[in-house]
Formats: C-alpha cells, sequence, structure tokens
C-alpha cells in the first residue's frame, strides 16, 4: 500500500510541476518576476457609524448594533485631563482597584456572585468600565455595572487590603529591571512635576488615606468627559430606555487636571546608567518625547515609519540586533500619539557583553532611518501587514469600541478608520524619510538599567556622556567596576580561605548529620521547611506552605516526592546528582571534579568580593566571597525561564552569620524567583543531632 501511495503521489507532483510551467510560461508574458508586484487597492473597511445620544450629565452613549451573535459589549471611557499626585503617587492606582470592590446596595462578594452565575464580566478602573455578557443577561449586567459605577462602596477593610497587595506589587518591582527601566525613563524624559514621569513607591503610598479615595472618586470619576460604547445583540432604542434610566443619575463634577509643563530632550545623546547589580540581562532603550496626536497630518507616515524602523519583526532594529548580531530574542520601538505629549522609544534587553555595541547599533539604525530613504519591497510588506492588523482587528467589540471613543476624543473625521488604509497605503518613501526625521529625535537619552561592575567600562569609552542614575532617577555616583584580583590570588586560595572562614576543613568534615527549620516569605505567602540530612547522602525534607504538605525522601540510593498524596519516583538525573554528594558539606569540601576560576574582584552590597566561576558536570556556577572575612555573600546559578524559555541567573544571598559548635552559618538568605522576592530564615539548626536511617525510608 504505502509504495502505491508513493507513486501515486509522484504522479500528482509531476502533473502539478506541468501545470505550473504551463502557467509560468503564460505569466512570464505578462509580468517579470524579478519585480515586486504592484500592491492591490486597499481593501474597504466596513466601520459601522454608531448611533449616539447624550445625557444631561454630559456623558455622550454611542450604540453599534450588530446581530451576528447574542453577545453584548460594554466600554466606558473617561477621557479625564490628567493629574499631579504628587507626595501622595498611588492614589489614582489605588482609587482604581478599590472601584468594583462593593456597592451601596450589594457586598463585593454578593455583587461578583451574580456577575459569575450568567457567565459575564464586569472590571473596573480610574479611567472607566466596562462589561461582557451574553443578550439575554444585557439588562441585567449592565444594571450591576452601572451600580458600580454610581454607588460605589470605599471600606477601610479593602482599602487596607489593595494596599497591602499594591505595595508588595511594588517590592517585587523593585527587583524588575524592566520596570526599573520604564520607570527612570519616564522620570527623566519628562520629570518628577509631569504626570507621566511620577511613579508609586511605599513612602508616597503609605500617605493615601481612605478619604483620598473617596475625594477621587467625587472629583474625577465623573460623566463629564465620559464616553459609554455599547455594542452588539441590542436594540438602540432599548439601549437608550436603559441607559436613562441607569445612568441619569450620575452626577456632573467639575473635573480639571494641570497645566503641563513643558519636556526637555538633550542638546545631544547621552547615556543614562541605573546600576542593579543582580541584572541578568541590560536594558537599553533609547526615548524622546514628541508631540505627535492623531490629527498630525503625517500621522500614518510616522506609523509607517516606526513599523519599519522597529515596530515589526522584520524592522531595521530586529533584524539587526536580532538576526544579524544574536544581541537580544527582540528589539523593538514604539510611538503613541497622545493629546499633550508623546514618547519616542526604542531599544532592546540583551546580554551584558554586548550592552556598548548595542548602543552603536541602535544609534547607527536611528541615523539610517532619518537619512536614507526605505525601499519600496519595505515599504509594500509594511503596508500588507497594517492591512491584516487592521482587517483582523476591526472584527473585534473593544476594538470598535476603542476607535470610536477615538474618533470624539481627538475630534476626528468621522469617515478617519473608512479611510484609515486608504491612507496608509498611500504614503510614499518621501513621506517616511520626513515623518522619521520630524519624530525620531536625533539626540536621545540612551537609558541603561544594567549590572555596572560589568559593562560601566566599555561604556565609558563610547562617544556619550555618561550620567548616573539610582533607581528612582536620581543623580548618584558611579558604581564600582570590575576590577583585576591580586596576582598571586587564585580561585582555589578564595576557596580554601572560605572553608577557613566557615570553620575550617576539619571541623566541617566532622559534621555527620544536621537538622534544620526554616521559614521562608514569598509575598504575603509564608512556608516552614524541616530539612534532616545524614552523611554521606540521605536526605528528608518535609515543607508545609498554605496548608498543602509536600515531602521528598532520599536514602542514598533512591527516593521519592509525594505532594497532596501522589507519590512519584526521584528522576535518575536527579538521583545521580543526590548519590554523588560525600557529606554534610560535602558540595565545597569535596572540589576535585569542580572547574575553578577566578574572574576578579566586584562589588556586592557595597562590600569588594572575590568572584569565583566554577563548573560541574556541565553546570556554571559563581561565588561571591567577601574580601575581608572570606565568607560566601552572594552565589548566582543559570536557569531557563518556564514562562518565556528564555535564560536567567537566580542569585541568592546569605547573611547573619552565627557560630554555631563552632562552624558559620548564615541564617538569612534572600533570592528572587519567577520576579517575586523570597525571604528565608533558619529558626532551629542542630548540628551532630541523632537520626535513625528509618527516617530517610
Amino acid at each position: 500500500m504505502r509504495t502505491i501511495v508513493s507513486i501515486l503521489s509522484i504522479v500528482l507532483l509531476l502533473a502539478a510541476c506541468k501545470t505550473q510551467q504551463t502557467t509560468d510560461k503564460k505569466m512570464s508574458k505578462t509580468f517579470n518576476r524579478d519585480e515586486m508586484p504592484a500592491p492591490g487597492p486597499a481593501p474597504k473597511v466596513e466601520f459601522k457609524q454608531p448611533k449616539s445620544f447624550t445625557l444631561s450629565n454630559g456623558m455622550k452613549v454611542m450604540v453599534v448594533e450588530n446581530h451576528k451573535l447574542p453577545r453584548v459589549s460594554v466600554r466606558l471611557s473617561l477621557d479625564n485631563p490628567p493629574i499631579l499626585e504628587k507626595d501622595r503617587r498611588g492614589m489614582v492606582s489605588l482609587f482604581g482597584r478599590m472601584m468594583g470592590t462593593g456597592t451601596k446596595k450589594y457586598p463585593k462578594d454578593v455583587f461578583n456572585e451574580k456577575i459569575d452565575f450568567t457567565g459575564a464580566s464586569v472590571s473596573f478602573w480610574s479611567s472607566g468600565a466596562s462589561m461582557h455578557s451574553l443578550t439575554k443577561f444585557f439588562p441585567e449586567i449592565f444594571q450591576l455595572m452601572a451600580d458600580g459605577i454610581t454607588h460605589p462602596v470605599f471600606t477601610q477593610v479593602e482599602f487596607n487590603k489593595q494596599k497591602d497587595k499594591l505595595k508588595d506589587e511594588l517590592k517585587n518591582n523593585e527587583k524588575s529591571v524592566p520596570a526599573i527601566a520604564s520607570r527612570v525613563e519616564n522620570v527623566l524624559a519628562f520629570g518628577l512635576n509631569h504626570p507621566y514621569g511620577e511613579f508609586t513607591d511605599i513612602e508616597t503610598l503609605d500617605r493615601v488615606t481612605l478619604s483620598d479615595i473617596k475625594q477621587l472618586y467625587e472629583f474625577r470619576y465623573r460623566p463629564d468627559n465620559a464616553y459609554l460604547i455599547i455594542i452588539g445583540d441590542v436594540d438602540y432604542e432599548e439601549v437608550k430606555t436603559l441607559v436613562k434610566n441607569e445612568l441619569s443619575g450620575w452626577k456632573k463634577g467639575n473635573v480639571t487636571g494641570v497645566r503641563m509643563p513643558e519636556t526637555h530632550n538633550p542638546g545631544k545623546p547621552e547615556i543614562d546608567f541605573v546600576d542593579m547589580p543582580d541584572a541578568a540581562q541590560s536594558e537599553v532603550h533609547i526615548v524622546a518625547t514628541v508631540p505627535f496626536d492623531m490629527k498630525s497630518q503625517d500621522y500614518f507616515a510616522a506609523l509607517v515609519a516606526n513599523k519599519i524602523f522597529g515596530g515589526d519583526f522584520n524592522s531595521h532594529l530586529n533584524m539587526n540586533l536580532r538576526e544579524k548580531h544574536g544581541f537580544t530574542y527582540g528589539a523593538r520601538s514604539s510611538i503613541r500619539p497622545d493629546k499633550y505629549i508623546s514618547k519616542f522609544r526604542a531599544g532592546a534587553a540583551v546580554r551584558h557583553e554586548v550592552a556598548d555595541s548595542t548602543i552603536v547599533e541602535i544609534m547607527k539604525e536611528l541615523h539610517r532611518i532619518r537619512t536614507e530613504k526605505v525601499t519600496e519591497d519595505e515599504l509594500n510588506t509594511v503596508k500588507a501587514a497594517f492591512t491584516g492588523e487592521f482587517v483582523r482587528n476591526i472584527e473585534k467589540p473593544e476594538t470598535v469600541a476603542r476607535l470610536a471613543v477615538n474618533i470624539e476624543k481627538y475630534g476626528l473625521p468621522k469617515d478617519f478608520y473608512k479611510t484609515y488604509l486608504e491612507k496608509i497605503n498611500s504614503v510614499t518613501a518621501d513621506d517616511v524619510l520626513k515623518a522619521a526625521q520630524k519624530y525620531f529625535y536625533p539626540n536621545p537619552r540612551i537609558v541603561m538599567v544594567s549590572k555596572g561592575a560589568e559593562v560601566v567600562p566599555a561604556l565609558e569609552k563610547l562617544d556619550y556622556e555618561v550620567k548616573y542614575y539610582d533607581t528612582k532617577g536620581k543623580p548618584t555616583s558611579k558604581p564600582k567596576v570590575k576590577q583585576a584580583a591580586e596576582k598571586n590570588m587564585t580561585a582555589q586560595i578564595v576557596w580554601d580561605k572560605y572553608l577557613q572562614a566557615r570553620g575550617g576543613r576539619e571541623k566541617l568534615e566532622n559534621v555527620h548529620s544536621l537538622i534544620k527549620v526554616e521559614e521562608e516569605h514569598m509575598g504575603p505567602m509564608l512556608s516552614k521547611s524541616t530539612s534532616k540530612m545524614k552523611s554521606p547522602n540521605k536526605m528528608l525534607i518535609i515543607r508545609e506552605m498554605q496548608g498543602r504538605k509536600m515531602l521528598i525522601k532520599f536514602n542514598g540510593e533512591q527516593g521519592y516526592m509525594e505532594k497532596m498524596g501522589s507519590k512519584q519516583m526521584i528522576p535518575p538525573a536527579e538521583v545521580a546528582k543526590m548519590k554523588a554528594r560525600n557529606g554534610i558539606f560535602g558540595d565545597i569540601l569535596h572540589t576535585e571534579n569542580m572547574e575553578m576560576s577566578l574572574e576578579g574582584i566586584e562589588p556586592v552590597n557595597g562590600k569588594d568580593t572575590y568572584k569565583v566561576k566554577t563548573v560541574q558536570n556541565g553546570e556554571e556556577k559563581y561565588f561571591y566571597f567577601d574580601k575581608a572575612t572570606g565568607l560566601l555573600l552572594k552565589e548566582e546559578e543559570k536557569a531557563i525561564n518556564p514562562q518565556d524559555g528564555k535564560e536567567m541567573i537566580i542569585p541568592v544571598y546569605y547573611s547573619d552569620y552565627r557560630d554555631v559548635d563552632g562552624i558559620k552559618i548564615p541564617f538569612k538568605k534572600s533570592s528572587v524567583m519567577m520576579g517575586q522576592e523570597v525571604q528565608g530564615e533558619i529558626k532551629e539548626i542542630q548540628i551532630n543531632p541523632v537520626i535513625d536511617d528509618s527516617e530517610f525510608e
């Protein structure tokens, strides 16, 4: 049978080739295969104009009937001018979290149960709300949404709860290189006295009170500048009656903003550097503020220019930094319209050793897009991408709602989106060049967040001034950089000094058993673990977290893990590693099969340390030993992030060394796992206790 199928496949293939040859001969008479075919006309977009009415309180309501599916989507958008939060930065974010946590009529749990029962969804934030439901539940869910808009209840209990959650997120962000990069670039580009330059921290958040939240609602969450978009299987007249009944009583306020201060770009490119010693990669961004809104005559040309420069996989930036040089997983640029002031931004996350080269290549591409015309092939490719994206997105209710609001907010022509693709397709190479020269500022700030000890020496060799800032955008001193170790110092000498600092080789070798009780805090979660170890390699770990218990046992030859009543044998590869362990402190005592090299001197928490690289069984690790005491302050291990498959570095810090029976033990350790800070502390430790072998079976 397989032979028959193969012969049939060959016959069909030959027939197809013959047909293609005939077709090619006919087509070759009509066009040149070496030339890119001219793009066809832009597809016509059916952008249904909403029916609209305005309530007496000033809220504009737009309704788009679409009876294809029995669904309804609603979006409330408050187009309020920005405000300065000043010494209470974080109150707007906290206010958004408080919306939807109960109404005068329904407590939070009852409110959520009514929504969940119908399979609908309702969301609130500081400048709007939204809902999605089946048509048959639309009136009921809309009434609940309207109740949340007009009669929210803000309790002290919920306020405290939401503030604590926000604090935990802020603490985690302090360890996030991308989050710090975004914060600092906004502070430097706009300034702290600008609404777009403000950021929330623990200190300012602590000043926010429940009274601030209530005042924000009274003065900011008002219908004065509100747009309500309803799209789906509805009847306009019925919707009009429903909306008037539910939202006409929503009282107007006196919504005001602030006078937006001027922003200033540097007169020449400068590197604004932020030191984060645990950064696994370097974040490199170029940023500049530019006046750019949707009414700009060259709006469409700027969109195309950005797409070609860095807004697409095939963009100049990505092809250079990712495909040509292999510096990054992806490089991008953006420029988004804003009624007040916009921001042009481009960059990537790259390896430390190529951070300086990345700056050179980004600036090279910036010069290129501003001085060289793009090709017709590039134009046609990008225009096709815009067409595909636009046609796909226009099918989504949320897209239609957003576009309808844009027309009102920006005062755009009613046919703005009907002719969107026509205008994209009319952009020329000359238009792109002019837009790039106007909006892609040639002297940007080059904001870099990275490991200063490794990258600063290379940065200072570039032709740009380097300025130093802390993680909050305040000027600071230059970080300590990596230095060469003394000529007579070796990795083995550093390691031997470490063993001596821990208590000496003899003391460590005489530890034959150990019991340790630890607590770990990961955000609000607390876990407790009890570890029992017995030479040469027996181990028992009992870990409890949120009422759940996990057990790991290894008797020296084999072991298993038990979790939630399910038992699983330890994989052979892990068994081999556990069997290789030789003694309680075998990992630091027995280094015969470990390659060690001294990488230099680097600062850790303000202390100079010897950095030692080890390679064992193909695994790389880095150890940082205090020059003064010899003790281990930090350890780094490479791992693969299960969320995105990218390589990451997991740092572990050791501190609070105490003497236990003549041996120095670090009672505290900290790390960052999946963006969460983990704090561990030893609560009890016993050296050489009696442990029966049966505990490991």
